[in-house]
């Protein structure tokens, strides 16, 4: 067709279906926007990246629909030598899933915060994709048992989780993660559109974090997740704060919390070997039945830091209690603490307290 002196491709859809009303036309394009009496269990997401493409790419559409009399689309592109400038950032970054299994072995990514997607929707999985690709390295998984599967492989920063999939359903994919030692301290916000009390009871009960109601608006979801990466950060100079004071973070009712309780069993079992300089985070791990990444995952979302410095700071940590209640001086107490070099001992202790080892025992 032309259209001032512009060449432009039309493309037409038709069909005979149910038709709209003038009323409902102007909200099609809308994301989320479904009509109730269609029939048609729709997301009301694919019209909305159509029209986005069709923005990208310069062009119109044009629709019209009747009751009874079915529905007309027309797209418009231009034809052009050069194509038009476009920011398809959103579909650059791959999509990562991993085989079925809860041992894969990957190299930890400190680049972005790791998310996992759990959602049989593919349409609402791109959506969501699409607003979070710059803030999350994103994972995917389309079924509740793969998303389990892929959680305890990957032990990922948070997880998005639709309530209702086939295989496993949100409800139980939480509380089957929340239950798990591997991936109980991870966040999860299960996205459900069943909004009744008795619903929200059994999304809690579960273990669920938060709630994101369908249809949500993405400056909801980005509160959300702030407010969630909030709390890990207060979680991270909670646990931070128990192993400098050795002091206990109990929960509301005076118990241990479960996340608490893990890093006290990690200090007990390096505690238990501390002479052993071999004795390191493999053996803990190993100790504890997890796989180097399920530890190194878990470690780094409580404390902040890599296993590796955190069974560091607890040598070091017991060095400083020695030096401050017994009369052994610097090389015993290094060895004691599992340090082979009294001299690398003495620059560690340093850097971390500010002090030589020597002036501590002075003191005492």
């Amino acid at each position: 067709v032309q259209e001032n002196t512009q060449s432009k491709l039309r493309l037409r859809v038709k069909d005979n279906g149910h038709g709209m009303t003038e009323e409902q036309l102007p909200h099609i394009f809308d994301r989320f926007h479904k009509l109730s009496d269609s029939g048609h269990p729709g997301t009301g997401i694919g019209l909305a990246f159509v029209k986005e493409i069709v923005d990208l790419l310069k062009g119109q559409i044009q629709v019209k629909s009747a009751r009874a009399q079915g529905t007309e689309v027309d797209v418009f592109l231009p034809i052009t030598t050069t194509h038009p400038s476009m920011d398809i950032s959103s579909s650059s970054r791959p999509v990562k899933t991993l085989p079925i299994t809860s041992e894969v072995e990957l190299t930890p990514s400190e680049d972005l915060p790791l998310l996992l997607l759990i959602e049989d929707n593919r349409e609402v999985s791109a959506y969501i994709r699409k607003l979070l690709h710059k803030r999350y390295d994103i994972h995917l998984a389309f079924d509740g048992k793969q998303g389990h599967d892929q959680a305890l492989a990957l032990v990922p920063d948070i997880i998005i989780c639709d309530v209702m999939m086939p295989k496993m359903n949100g409800f139980q994919v939480t509380r089957q993660l929340k239950e798990n030692q591997k991936t109980s301290h991870i966040p999860i916000i299960l996205l459900t559109a069943k909004a009744t009390q008795a619903d929200k009871n059994e999304g809690l009960q579960s273990g669920a974090d938060t709630f994101l109601m369908k249809p949500f608006n993405k400056q909801e979801l980005f509160i959300r997740l702030a407010n969630m990466d909030r709390q890990r950060k207060v979680l991270i100079e909670k646990f931070r704060l128990g192993l400098l004071d050795a002091g206990d973070t109990p929960d509301s009712k005076g118990h241990p919390t479960r996340e608490h309780a893990f890093l006290q069993t990690v200090q007990q079992s390096l505690l238990d070997h501390i002479e052993d300089s071999d004795f390191g985070v493999e053996d803990i791990a190993n100790g504890m039945n997890l796989s180097k990444n399920q530890f190194y995952r878990k470690m780094k979302a409580l404390t902040g830091q890599s296993p590796t410095v955190y069974v560091r700071d607890i040598r070091l940590n017991e060095a400083r209690d020695l030096l401050e209640r017994t009369t052994m001086n610097v090389s015993e107490i290094a060895f004691r603490v599992g340090f082979n070099d009294p001299n690398y001992f003495t620059r560690l202790f340093h850097r971390k307290f500010g002090k030589a080892p020597s002036q501590y025992a002075v003191k005492r």
